[in-house]
């Protein structure tokens, strides 16, 4: 069976916001494609961001870093690009 060939993504930092606090990190999309998209019209669960830090929800200080964390679609308020 021959691979099949991945579409080209490209990395996006991004500030998700959910009900205990926001998210800060990195995420893989697809090259022209949305941020709602990725949240509206993947068929995975979980979104994958990379090199996070949760944020205090009340405070905005960074009390937790990860080089990894997965973020369930449900729990997602808000999703913008980080600049």
């Amino acid at each position: 069976m021959i691979g099949k060939m991945q579409e080209p993504k490209e990395k996006v930092k991004v500030i998700v916001y959910t009900s205990i606090g926001n998210i800060r990190g990195s995420l893989h999309k697809l090259v022209g494609g949305r941020l709602l998209d990725l949240v509206n019209f993947s068929q995975k669960d979980f979104i994958a961001l990379t090199n996070v830090e949760i944020l205090d929800q009340k405070t905005g200080q960074v009390f937790e870093k990860t080089p990894f964390f997965a973020v369930h679609r449900d729990n997602i308020i808000g999703i913008r690009e980080d600049k």
